[in-house]
């Protein structure tokens, strides 16, 4: 009986066994399909991503072009602003040597014997004073042609930096034509004439060059405190540079507007205002392309 009933339950055992092992073996088998399906329905999402990713890549592939020229065009502006200022900066050096090996400014001496001054005192004969008048009259006329050309009209479609460019050649032109005048020949001239003709008023030609002179200084030196920003201006490497430097510079023009004698009058600072003006309008017309502006 009892080996009856161990074999009658152990039978039931393995029934339970065998069906265990059958569920088991459906829940993993029901587990598969529920994984699988899972992954038939996922692949068409994974398709969606993976189509978005493709469409995305061939987007910055398209775009990568377009950014490669953009930072071309930089570099390419960057440079030929460097080139711009090296240039200005090597136009003003052979200026400069080219007025040193000829001579800035030269009076013309005189192809006669000079009188001494007790000669003069006694009176000059009609000839010698002649030949004394011309040489004065030559003296003043080649000043007076030399202020002339440095009153010229100039234009404003130049920039900027060719205000300093001018007011420092102008102060250097006439600093020639005072050392020239203040020379030893020079000063002996002018003194004999000035004893030929007690009764004519000295020229206050002399007064007048060195005032010049000292004006042209003063500007020069005024405007050394904007050359930063107009360097900027005309050769800033991007928008956001000049864009920074205006208010700056707007500020040291109202400084030097307000100390300056030179600069405190309509028709200087007028003029240097219009050359600001035109740089920026042609800083944009160079670096902006309207093309690619509306497309």
């Amino acid at each position: 009986m009892l080996s009856y009933y161990s074999q009658k339950f152990g039978d039931q055992d393995e029934n339970a066994e065998e069906d265990g092992a059958k569920r088991e073996h459906g829940g993993s088998t029901i587990a598969k399909v529920r994984s699988i399906s899972s992954l038939t329905e996922s692949k068409p999402a994974l398709h969606r991503s993976g189509s978005a990713l493709t469409l995305s890549s061939a987007e910055s592939i398209e775009d990568s072009p377009s950014a490669g020229n953009a930072s071309a065009g930089t570099e390419m502006q960057r440079l030929r602003d460097e080139f711009g200022v090296n240039l200005h900066k090597f136009q003003s050096v052979l200026m400069e040597t080219s007025s040193a090996l000829k001579g800035v400014f030269n009076l013309p001496m005189p192809d006669f014997e000079l009188p001494t001054m007790q000669q003069v005192l006694d009176g000059l004969d009609r000839d010698l004073y002649e030949k004394f008048a011309l040489l004065i009259n030559s003296w003043d006329q080649v000043i007076s042609d030399v202020l002339t050309k440095l009153d010229e009209p100039r234009p404003v479609t130049v920039g900027p930096l060719e205000e300093i460019d001018y007011w420092r050649y102008r102060g250097k032109i006439l600093t020639s034509v005072n050392e020239s005048l203040r020379t030893k020949e020079a000063t002996h001239i002018i003194e004999l004439w000035n004893a030929a003709n007690p009764d004519m008023p000295k020229s206050d030609r002399v007064a007048k060059i060195r005032a010049l002179m000292a004006e042209a200084k003063d500007n020069a030196r005024f405007l050394l405190l904007v050359e930063r920003h107009f360097k900027n201006v005309q050769f800033g490497h991007s928008f956001n540079v000049v864009a920074d430097t205006i208010p700056a510079m707007l500020q040291s023009l109202r400084l030097i507007w307000t100390i300056s004698r030179g600069y405190n009058k309509d028709e200087r600072m007028g003029p240097l205002l219009q050359k600001i003006a035109w740089a920026l309008y042609d800083r944009v017309i160079r670096v902006m392309d309207i093309a690619t502006l509306f497309r």
